[in-house]
């Protein structure tokens, strides 16, 4: 299993893992709550692992990088 500790930008997510659900860690918002970056933890997980993760509060939280019109989402569970 890959475990990485990269500080990434939500721009440079979106180019290096395209379409993926990864796992980061220490999340920055901005004054509206979105996601402006993150250190990526994992990038070769599935999103059901890694929203087990994060129920059980290992601190890691899933990160969807596709685009939306709202821009990207932090998975469904958060802290």
């Amino acid at each position: 299993m890959e475990e990485r500790n990269m500080k990434m930008t939500v721009d440079e997510m979106r180019k290096a893992y395209p379409n993926s659900c990864i796992g980061i860690t220490d999340v920055e918002f901005d004054e509206r709550e979105q996601v402006i970056a993150g250190d990526v933890r994992y990038t070769d997980k599935s999103e059901e692992e890694l929203i087990s993760m994060a129920i059980r509060h290992t601190g890691i939280q899933p990160f969807y990088t596709s685009t939306s019109e709202g821009g990207l989402t932090v998975g469904a569970i958060s802290a």
